[in-house]
């Protein structure tokens, strides 16, 4: 996390009080920090001598400061100096409750109302309140504009005394002059007996109560949460009650936390009890719970005058084998000389030594710091635990728990630093820890007391740290940049799901992904490719889908690990997380409709999340059907597009849509007739009427316009489609099918656009970016491979990986970028071999540009070219021949004659009844093999007229003039003048 100091309470406020006071400073002030209410202005109080008094005295004050404008007002001056520990401020301004701290028998804590504006007299009333507890006094802010005649004639305050009882002071006022002052005794009335915990809302205007009952020698722990709308309605009635279903430790515990431990706290409770509430939008209600290890007890010395030559006495504890010597001196010297004898040390003093003597020679001891957090939205159960704490540290240590954005943060300063996932949307996972280690400690909180404060700078969740050491409010939201040097593989997936989802920060993700795939031969690539399109098509979607039940059926991960474990930079476990889904009864009152009136403008204290408890009671409806909602996977896909691949293969020629360029060559008017003469008899096939197809086989047929490889990519999306269709279909009854298959069609789409993304993140990372030169993809083939494409290549075929192992949809030019690269970029065997194993594919495009960039006068380049063809020959003979007619080379007129005259003439259902044509006489007086290729020709156009005629590529004369000819000179050389035509 990325903290920024804020404001600092004592740079901004001393300066406005100790102008004109020239004796005073800011360390002599005692300024700190009381209070806040709900518009975010902080109450403080500092101590100071009293102007033009005399004698002069020190006194008590009380003022105001707004963190956002920085306004500072004094607002009350006391005729003495007090120990004030907690102050509130009534909504009009006109009271102040305070609670003071002494140390006298009756009671620590007491509590007290001071009238600010009454200029006539200074009044302070006591409530009459002497408690041994903590005790805190808070004024209610009623959801209503402050100039209200309600609001002026009464105000109500909320009385806490720790494990004793709530009360609720209804405080009559009335108007003199401009002030508002008392007008009758405050009137004190029970909101709750003895209690556990209490936390007040002051942005929601809510109390959250914890009270334990032993039954059966069972503690029941019960969690209740007041709301107060209208000012204070008493009895108030509760909108949530529910059992925790978490045992609380040790909550009996008479040990407090002072206020002067956390003055801005809103919570009542033990020093041992570590509970908040944590609320944010989209109904997200979290209760973080820390149980707060003690603190060792120093061992108590007593320090007495010893007695010489004196032994212990059998009730004298034992000295753990240690003997103490005492000198004995002569009678001589010690009756007539002042000697002066040295105290030997008490038993209690010698162990208390050996003791801390050992503690430094041994190891420090290192402990687990564990907390759970309970999701009330889907009832799921989170433990967090931080490794490797030495004791002495973890001791005492009370953890930060802070709102962020569909996360709670967790922090303590240089020990830990996590971000768990508490959405509402899906299953908690994908937590974070961070190392704490920081290297400047002055942008960061480093004292051990830190408490919320909230600013209306700050995030959506309106937290921020406040370091009660050095009175500064810091700030946090996401790093930028990120420690990548401290980003394990453990954290890697878990960083890009946060900045795909949450953050939605593009900047970071494609420097995250950056440093990922710094190294192209690392076994976690392909999860992290995996991760980065799952996670970014789960938020693409979910913008363009209003409907928030939909989002549920998509995944929204990868992989979900249960528990999940992160490890630090030296290979050390750093956290655990873990989560359980559990049951828990919880009754939430039914909220009116008209509950939050409209906020004026310009109230500067409108409320935080009104609408909490109509979504969580949303969220808790729908519990029970999200457990059976399952999310769409692509599993068991592939072989349903196998079984659409084998039943509806396209049953056309890959050239019949295409213009294929012909030579101009103009042939010999005897082999013009022959060859025209077969051709007319062969293309029937146009003529003949096709076979009815079946209307489950209709939608999967190819159109005349559609090659081979845009009818399976089709094909392949048609299945997805359905796949997702079908699924939503199952889960969303009450949507319509229609709608349901555009949302499918919107997801695949999503999809597409990822992987897109996640290529040109891939380019970039390569150093590859080009400006005006051509991109990566339109590189002639050619040219070799530069180091930076091979690296891109590697990182390519783990993302190929990535997708056909968990059978992903791609682009339609996926597979054609990814064969040039690696046509450029591996030796010509290696290239084979990935062909022949299915990593790369010979499309269409991929095998033009071949031929477009391929010199046809290197031996080299054709040797390639025509292996490749001769690889197609049998998988895919259609596309094959297409290439050699587009590739027009006397080799590859040769390669085409002998396959065409193979297939149509030389196959086995041709030869039947007909005989090999017979060979001319003389060689010398005749042209061998075009006369025997134009007999064969005249007699197998005239037999085989009724045969079933074949489909292929129409070959035309010229290309069997060329291909005889060429083959006439490679046997028989140049020199033709002995050969009669």
């Amino acid at each position: 996390m990325l903290f920024s100091p804020s404001v600092n309470v004592q740079d901004s406020v001393a300066p406005a009080i100790t102008d004109g006071l020239s004796s005073a400073t800011g360390e002599e002030l005692n300024l700190r920090a009381i209070g806040q209410e709900r518009n975010h202005v902080l109450l403080l109080t500092w101590d100071a001598q009293l102007p033009f008094s005399s004698p002069k005295r020190s006194v008590s004050y009380v003022g105001t400061f707004h963190p956002a404008t920085k306004e500072f007002t004094k607002l009350y001056t006391f005729e003495t100096q007090l120990n004030i520990r907690q102050c509130s401020l009534s909504p009009d301004g006109s009271l102040i409750a305070y609670t003071t701290y002494s140390d006298n028998k009756a009671g620590n804590y007491s509590a007290f109302l001071a009238e600010v504006h009454n200029r006539i007299r200074t009044c302070i009333y006591s409530l009459n309140l002497q408690h041994d507890g903590l005790v805190q006094v808070k004024f209610l802010w009623p959801q209503r504009d402050r100039n209200s005649d309600h609001l002026a004639r009464e105000s109500k305050l909320l009385v806490f005394l720790h494990n004793k009882s709530i009360g609720l002071y209804t405080i009559n006022l009335r108007r003199t002059g401009s002030s508002m002052v008392l007008h009758k005794l405050p009137i004190a009335e029970q909101v709750c007996g003895r209690f556990v915990w209490a936390q007040w809302d002051k942005l929601n205007q809510r109390l959250f109560i914890l009270t334990s009952k032993t039954k059966n020698g069972r503690a029941k722990n019960t969690f209740k949460c007041l709301e107060y709308t209208s000012g204070g309605n008493v009895p108030a009635v509760p909108v949530m009650t529910m059992e925790l279903p978490f045992n609380i430790k040790d909550h009996h515990s008479t040990e407090r936390s002072g206020l002067e431990n956390d003055p801005l706290s809103d919570i009542i409770a033990g020093g041992s009890l570590n509970l908040q509430v944590i609320t944010q939008s989209q109904g997200v209600f979290c209760l973080c719970y820390q149980y707060i290890l003690p603190r060792h007890r120093r061992l108590r010395k007593t320090i007495s005058s010893p007695t010489l030559g004196r032994r212990p006495t059998p009730t004298s504890p034992p000295l753990s084998r240690v003997r103490v010597s005492v000198p004995e001196f002569p009678a001589s010297e010690s009756r007539g000389s002042s000697l002066t004898v040295l105290p030997l040390p008490t038993v209690e003093e010698v162990q208390f030594d050996l003791m801390s003597l050992s503690r430094r020679n041994q190891k420090p001891t290192v402990v687990d710091i564990d907390y759970t957090i309970f999701c009330v939205h889907n009832g799921t159960l989170i433990s967090g635990t931080a490794h490797g704490v030495p004791e002495e540290e973890a001791r005492g240590l009370k953890l930060y728990f802070g709102p962020q954005d569909g996360y709670i943060l967790v922090y303590y300063p240089k020990v830990i630093q996590h971000l768990v996932n508490v959405t509402s949307e899906f299953s908690p996972c994908h937590h974070l820890a961070f190392s704490p280690v920081v290297e400047n400690d002055d942008c960061v909180p480093t004292g051990d007391r830190l408490g919320n404060m909230t600013c209306e700078q700050t995030s959506p969740g309106g937290n921020c740290i406040y370091d009660i050491a050095n009175q500064t409010a810091y700030q946090y939201s996401w790093m930028k940049p990120l420690p990548y040097q401290s980003l394990h593989p453990s954290l890697a997936k878990s960083v890009l799901h946060y900045l795909n989802i949450q953050a939605r920060d593009n900047q970071t993700r494609e420097e995250i992904m950056s440093h990922l795939t710094y190294d192209p031969t690392a076994l976690n690539l392909q999860q992290y490719f995996l991760e980065f399109i799952m996670s970014s098509t789960y938020a693409a979607v979910r913008k363009q889908v209003e409907d928030r039940d939909i989002p549920r059926c998509f995944p929204f991960t990868a992989e979900l690990s249960n528990p999940q474990l992160v490890m630090g930079r030296d290979q050390e476990k750093m956290a655990t997380f873990a989560s359980e889904t559990h049951s828990c009864r919880v009754s939430l009152q039914e909220q009116p409709t008209e509950r939050r009136p409209s906020n004026p403008a310009g109230n500067p204290y409108s409320a935080g999340n009104p609408y909490l408890f109509n979504r969580l009671k949303s969220h808790l409806a729908d519990m029970r059907d999200r457990t059976s909602q399952a999310r769409y996977s692509t599993k068991g896909l592939r072989a349903r597009i196998d079984q659409i691949m084998e039943e509806n293969m396209p049953n056309h020629s890959m050239s019949s849509s295409k213009e294929v360029p012909v030579s101009t060559q103009t042939p010999n008017s005897t082999l013009k007739w022959a060859t025209e003469s077969v051709m007319k008899k062969l293309t029937i096939s146009g003529k003949r009427r096709r076979k009815q197809s079946s209307p489950s086989t209709k939608e999967h047929l190819a159109t005349p316009e559609q090659t081979e490889e845009e009818w399976r990519y089709d094909r392949v999306q048609e299945a997805h489609i359905a796949a997702l269709h079908e699924h939503l279909h199952g889960q969303l009854t009450h949507t319509s099918s229609a709608k349901l298959r555009q949302i499918a069609t919107t997801y695949c789409t999503c999809q597409v656009q990822q992987l897109q993304n996640l290529i040109n993140i891939l380019i970039r990372s390569a150093g590859l970016e080009y400006n005006n030169n051509a991109s990566v993809w339109d590189t002639s083939l050619n040219i070799r491979g530069s180091v930076q494409e091979q690296h891109l290549f590697m990182l390519m075929e783990r993302l190929f990986v990535a997708i056909d192992t968990n059978c992903l949809l791609s682009s339609k030019d996926f597979q054609t970028q990814f064969a040039c690269l690696g046509f450029r970029c591996l030796d010509f065997p290696t290239f084979l071999d990935y062909v022949g194993t299915g990593v790369l594919q010979l499309t269409r495009e991929f095998l033009l540009k071949l031929l477009r960039d391929l010199s046809d006068d290197e031996k080299v380049d054709r040797d390639k070219t025509m292996k490749i063809i001769n690889l197609l020959s049998n998988e895919k003979p259609l596309l094959a021949k297409e290439l050699l007619v587009t590739w027009d080379h006397p080799e590859g007129n040769a390669a085409l004659t002998k396959l065409y005259l193979e297939q149509v003439w030389f196959s086995d259902s041709a030869r039947a009844g007909t005989r090999e044509p017979e060979q001319p006489e003389s060689p010398s007086a005749t042209f061998p093999p075009l006369v025997s290729l134009l007999k064969y020709m005249q007699r197998f156009g005239k037999e085989s007229t009724s045969s079933q005629p074949r489909q292929g590529v129409r070959l035309p004369a010229s290309k069997i003039a060329a291909a005889a000819v060429y083959n006439s000179v490679q046997n028989h050389g140049e020199d033709m003048r002995g050969f009669s035509f």
